[in-house]
C-alpha cells in the first residue's frame, strides 16, 4: 500500500463513517424486520429489507462526499491493474476458496454446525424464484461493493495514510469486518474463515492498489 495509498477521510472521520453506516444499516434493518415480524410469507419483504440494508450503509460516506463535492468513483483506489495481476489474484481466489472447503472437512466433525446457522442455510432458498434473485443480488453484487468500500476502501485507506503502516491497515478493518459478521463469531470455524476473508482481501488490497479485487474476491466466496 506504500505504492497505492489513496487518502480522502481522516482517521477520525473514516471510523465515524463507518461506525454511522454500520449502525444506520443494522438500525434500518431490524426496524424493518420489526414491522413485518406478525405477517406470514415474508421471505420476500425479508431479502427485500437485507438488500436495502445493505444499500443504506453506504447512506453516510456518500453524504459527506456530496458535501465536499467528491464523486463516488474518485472516492475508490482504482491503481490501473494488468491482466496478468487479475488472472493470478482469481487463481489465488480458487486456491483458497479450495483450503477452506478443505479446512471445513476437516474441522466439522469437531465442531458440529450449530441449529442457528443449520436453519439459516436450511431455509435460505424458500422464498421463490425472485426472492432468491434479490438474495443473490444482495450477496453477490451489492455486499461486496458496498462493504469493501466501507472497510478496504475508506477505512483501511485512511489507516494507513495515519500509521504509515500495513498492519494497524489491515489488522482494524479486519476486525470491524468481522464484527459486522457478528452472528458468525460464535461458530468458531466459520470465525477463523471470516477474519482469514478479512486478511485476505486487505493483502489484495494492499498489492494491487485496486479495490475491484477485493470486491470480486468477496462476490465469489458469497457465491
Amino acid at each position: 500500500m506504500n505504492r497505492f495509498s489513496f487518502h480522502i477521510f481522516s482517521t477520525r472521520e473514516a471510523y465515524f463513517l463507518v461506525a454511522a453506516s454500520m449502525f444506520l444499516g443494522l438500525f434500518v434493518g431490524l426496524s424493518l424486520q420489526s414491522l413485518i415480524s406478525g405477517m406470514e410469507d415474508t421471505a420476500l419483504l425479508d431479502r427485500l429489507i437485507m438488500l436495502f440494508g445493505e444499500i443504506t450503509i453506504l447512506v453516510p460516506p456518500l453524504f459527506i462526499l456530496n458535501q465536499r463535492k467528491i464523486d463516488f468513483i474518485q472516492a475508490i483506489p482504482l491503481h490501473k491493474t494488468s491482466p496478468i495481476t487479475i488472472g493470478m489474484s482469481v487463481v489465488l481466489i480458487g486456491g483458497v476458496i479450495g483450503l477452506v472447503s478443505v479446512f471445513e472437512v476437516i474441522v466439522l466433525p469437531f465442531y458440529p454446525v450449530p441449529d442457528f446457522l443449520r436453519q439459516m442455510d436450511a431455509t435460505l432458498f424458500d422464498g421463490g424464484i425472485l426472492a432468491n434473485v434479490i438474495l443473490i443480488s444482495a450477496a453477490v453484487l451489492v455486499a461486496p461493493i458496498v462493504e469493501e468500500f466501507l472497510f478496504r476502501g475508506l477505512l483501511q485507506q485512511s489507516l494507513f495514510y495515519h500509521f504509515g503502516s500495513v498492519v494497524p491497515a489491515m489488522v482494524i478493518p479486519t476486525v470491524v469486518f468481522a464484527l459486522f459478521h457478528v452472528g458468525y463469531l460464535f461458530y468458531f470455524p466459520a470465525m477463523v474463515e471470516l477474519i482469514a476473508l478479512g486478511l485476505l482481501l486487505a493483502w489484495l488490497m494492499l498489492k494491487t492498489g485496486n479495490i475491484l479485487i477485493p470486491m470480486l474476491t468477496h462476490a465469489l466466496f458469497n457465491l
